[in-house]
Parts: C-alpha cells; structure tokens; sequence
C-alpha cells in the first residue's frame, strides 16, 4: 500500500516538472521570438505580450495589457479585426493574414497575422493567441520589384517604337535630300533645309532612346 502510495507521489511529482519544464520552455520561446506573440481574452483585450510585440508596435507591456486588441490596427481595419475575433470565438483559427498594423506613434505598416483560439484547460474558448510579424521591408522590395519591372517593359516597349519610328525618319531624309536637289528657287531649298534639319534632330533624339 505504502509502495503503491509513493509510486503515485513520485508520478504526480514527475508530471509537475514535466509540465513546469514545458511550461518554461514555452516562455522562453515567447521570449525570443522575433515575431509579436500577443494573448487576450474573449473580449479581445491584451492579456500578454512579449518583447517581440514592444518592439513592433511600439508599447511597453505595462501600457497595453488590458487595452484592446483593436488598438493595434487602423479605423480602416477595425471590422476585419472583428470578423477575425468572432471566428477565433467561433473555435476557428486564421492564418497568413496579410494587412495593416498601427504603432503607438500612429504610423501605418505592413503586417502578417496568424490568429488561433486560446483554449481554457477544459477546452472552452478563453480567447485568442496572435501571432504578427512586420512585413514592412518585403513590401517595399516587393513595390521596388515591380517598379524595376514595369521599367524595363517600358524602357523595351520605347525602344520598339523608337525603332519603328527610325525607319520612316530615315525615308523622309532621303526624300528632303532628292528635293533639295531637285529645286533652283533658293526660298525653296532654305525651307527644305529647315525641314531636313528638323528631321535629322527627331532622329538624333530616337537614337539615344
């Protein structure tokens, strides 16, 4: 009996550290993460928030735990955010978000969420665990990405017409010169010679192009 006493006191026990050393194991990750790891209840106010969420958003923890979630994100964005909270109440997770944060300084900027239930141990919804990461930077590479592109298809797209263009000019050219040639009334050949000189300048112009 006595054995069968301290078996059951020796698990118990060893079930404690177990979940003490997971439990300190999950901290330290929140800890670390580069990612803002923010938990709130049911109605939607911070309850945590790791170094990683001072960092983006700008709050210390003090200044936020208890404030709402919406706090977080612009008047443009505060009915996605309660269509998300009432999916995250209805057992139902969102992920890759991809929308628009706001720091504690105002300033707009890009971010991914991914927001999942927070379970009570009993499994009722408790609130919402949000994961959010800035992706400011990608964005504009992404924005520079494609400015380069449509650059490049306009820089080829010119270069086209300049080419198509250069063929006509060309022609004109030889025409203005067998004209000139052809006229003995020196009022005649001065206006051509404006004209051939004109030509030759558009055609200078479409080879630098």
């Amino acid at each position: 009996s006595d054995g069968v006493l301290f078996s059951v006191i020796l698990r118990d026990v060893t079930d404690q550290e177990r979940a003490a050393a997971t439990t300190a194991l999950l901290a330290s990750i929140v800890r670390s993460s580069d990612d803002a790891i923010i938990g709130t209840d049911r109605d939607g106010r911070i309850l945590t928030w790791n170094p990683a969420a001072q960092g983006i958003y700008g709050y210390a923890r003090h200044e936020i735990e208890g404030k709402p979630i919406s706090d977080l994100v612009p008047e443009e964005g505060q009915e996605q955010l309660l269509e998300v909270m009432a999916r995250v109440r209805q057992g139902r997770s969102v992920g890759h978000l991809e929308t628009v944060g706001l720091r504690q300084d105002g300033q707009r900027f890009d971010v991914s969420l991914g927001v999942s239930p927070r379970r009570e141990g009993s499994g009722a919804i408790a609130g919402a665990s949000v994961i959010a990461r800035d992706i400011s930077e990608r964005r504009n590479l992404e924005r520079r990405l494609r400015q380069t592109e449509e650059l490049a298809a306009l820089a080829q797209l010119i270069t086209g017409i300049a080419h198509d263009i250069g063929t006509p000019m060309n022609v004109i050219l030889g025409y203005t010169d067998m004209l000139a040639r052809s006229q003995t009334e020196e009022k005649n050949r001065e206006r051509i010679r404006i004209i051939k000189e004109q030509v030759e300048r558009v055609t200078r112009l479409i080879q630098t192009l």
